[in-house]
C-alpha cells in the first residue's frame, strides 16, 4: 500500500482540507479520492509527485504505478 494525500480545493484553489489515504495504486488512490470529493476541486499527491486533479472532469497525471 501507498500513502497519498488529497487536497480539497476552494473556489480560489487553496487548501480547505487534507485527507491521507492508502492506496495499492494510483489507480485505487483515484476511486478513494472519488469518495471525498463532494463536488469540489481536489488534487491528489504522492509525497512531491502530483498524481492528479478533480475538477469538473477528471484529469490525470501521469500514469497509474503497480507496487512491485
Amino acid at each position: 500500500m501507498a500513502h497519498y494525500r488529497v487536497y480539497v480545493l476552494n473556489d480560489h484553489d487553496k487548501i480547505s482540507k487534507a485527507t491521507d489515504i492508502q492506496a495499492r495504486d494510483d489507480t485505487h488512490a483515484f476511486e478513494a479520492a472519488e469518495k471525498i470529493q463532494d463536488a469540489q476541486p481536489l488534487e491528489i499527491w504522492q509525497g512531491t509527485r502530483l498524481v492528479g486533479r478533480y475538477d469538473r472532469y477528471l484529469v490525470r497525471l501521469g500514469s497509474a504505478q503497480d507496487p512491485d
